[in-house]
């Protein structure tokens, strides 16, 4: 638990620096730009998504899950990095005739005048990238070093796309050129992972084929195929609902939800880190047939997940009219988006570890069968719903399948290993939200936007803080509030 706990903290910081650039970048510049630019970017990404998760061909789960067998002390790892190189080229020519085939098929009756389709080849170097950077981020964690992958994907990326809406705000740029320094800055991470690997003398691309048996590269074959399932599935699910938006009603729209999409998932960013890194772990327990230690794991990512989450979307909910006030204009529509969109992701808050130990494990071919329900429930919905609701009708879209979904890894888990994480202090943590909730009700309305946000910021974090501190809802919380405290008492003595 060393580790998890040593690369969280330091990727939560990360992470949340990045959120600070993030929250500027969507909060402050993105309102001053028409949406139909926003909603290019975000359909754009959407299908890079969606293509480098399918040119990935199984790679991040057969690494996940098999590397263990070919780990090395000289760092060679057998070649491993050889055939991943390799897949993941494989993969980028395949997805590319993908994209091809869907400009002359799906959008073919688009005019050539469109926006989405003056800016659709960008698709294939944005995946291309994509790629490669998902290919070198899951290899680094393997190796127990996850901090790389979110510092580039939580903070460059960030500070990229950040720096290309600053300059059109200001007038820099036009919006052409905005649009290729956009995506420039999104590749960032890919890019510098890429020359910084190759760079890297302690890995080896050198091949040592034979290596591969009979049974591991059947192996090989069954968890990459029961990966793109999963792993495509999960990719088109989150990324679905701004390519119907947008072919159902409109650039623009799909912009407002994007923008408002971000302040939602905001709930679920402190498990990027852990999660990260926990999967790597829990891959070699399974390994090693640990399953008190993927017990532990998993009761504790549920419990110290949930607290912060729930923290997160109290946050979000009592402040959510002065999120309205910077979201001017059109994106104020977006206002119940971040509401079920907060609760949704919180839902995986919830689950944990549940979706990586799963992977991990014997029966893992569950996972594919569950994304696969996950993908045609979201498809579905959303069909129902965006005529009906619009952006509102695509957010509960995405609440009502991630619940559902969140349901079945849990009875899978429980069924197939009685791994059972709730329990009384789960029910606590809602009451100490609820408590936080009315105790918002009675606070009286700033002035100012900004003052107010301080205040009930602060009151509902120290109250929620003490609480769940006081009634020890969270070892780990506990552990590291008892170490500041320390720090705090010995600079006061």
């Amino acid at each position: 638990m060393g580790i998890i706990k040593k690369q969280t903290i330091i990727g939560t910081i990360l992470t949340y620096t990045g959120v600070i650039v993030g929250f500027i970048t969507v909060g402050i510049l993105s309102p001053k730009i028409d949406s139909k630019y926003i909603g290019l970017t975000a359909v754009i990404i959407s299908l890079s998504n969606i293509m480098s998760q399918l040119g990935s061909l199984g790679l991040a789960g057969v690494t996940t899950r098999l590397f263990a067998y070919f780990r090395t002390k000289d760092n060679t790892h057998n070649g491993f990095l050889f055939l991943a190189v390799a897949v993941s080229t494989l993969g980028f020519i395949l997805a590319s005739i993908i994209i091809v085939v869907l400009k002359y098929t799906v959008y073919s009756e688009r005019a050539e005048n469109d926006l989405f389709i003056q800016y659709y080849w960008l698709i294939v170097p944005v995946t291309f990238f994509s790629i490669f950077f998902n290919l070198f981020d899951q290899y680094y964690k393997v190796l127990f070093n996850a901090v790389k992958g979110i510092f580039l994907k939580e903070l460059v990326q960030k500070i990229g796309t950040f720096s290309a809406l600053l300059m059109i705000v200001v007038g820099l740029i036009n919006f052409k050129t905005f649009v290729w320094v956009y995506f420039a800055g999104y590749s960032l991470p890919g890019i510098i992972i890429i020359i910084s690997s190759v760079l890297d003398k302690k890995n080896s691309f050198k091949s040592q084929l034979k290596f591969l048996s009979k049974d591991l590269k059947k192996s090989m074959i069954s968890v990459g195929v029961f990966s793109i399932i999963s792993g495509a599935s999960g990719i088109i699910a989150m990324n679905i609902d701004r390519i119907m938006i947008e072919a159902m009603d409109g650039l623009s729209n799909a912009g407002v939800y994007s923008i408002a999409f971000y302040f939602g998932v905001l709930v679920i960013i402190p498990s990027r880190s852990l999660l990260k890194i926990s999967s790597a772990l829990i891959a070699e327990a399974w390994k090693n047939n640990d399953i008190k230690n993927i017990a532990l794991i998993y009761k504790k990512s549920v419990i110290n997940l949930f607290l912060v989450g729930l923290l997160l979307l109290i946050g979000l909910y009592i402040n959510l009219d002065n999120i309205l006030v910077l979201l001017k204009g059109d994106y104020a529509s977006g206002k119940y988006v971040i509401v079920f969109i907060a609760v949704a992701f919180l839902s995986d808050m919830l689950l944990g570890a549940g979706g990586q130990i799963l992977f991990t494990s014997d029966k893992y071919k569950f996972q594919a069968y569950i994304m696969i329900l996950y993908i045609l429930l979201i498809v579905a919905s959303n069909a129902i719903l965006i005529p009906e609701y619009g952006i509102t009708g695509a957010a509960i879209a995405t609440f009502l399948s991630k619940v559902l979904t969140n349901i079945m890894y849990y009875f899978v888990l429980l069924k197939y290993y009685k791994l059972q994480p709730y329990n009384f202090k789960i029910l606590l943590i809602i009451i100490f939200g609820a408590i936080v909730l009315i105790i918002n009700a009675y606070i009286p309305k700033q002035n100012n936007f900004i003052v107010d946000i301080i205040v009930r910021s602060s009151i509902a974090g120290i109250v929620y803080i003490v609480l769940n501190y006081v009634a020890k809802t969270s070892e780990d919380f506990n552990a590291i509030a008892n170490k500041y405290i320390g720090i705090i008492g010995k600079i006061i003595r």
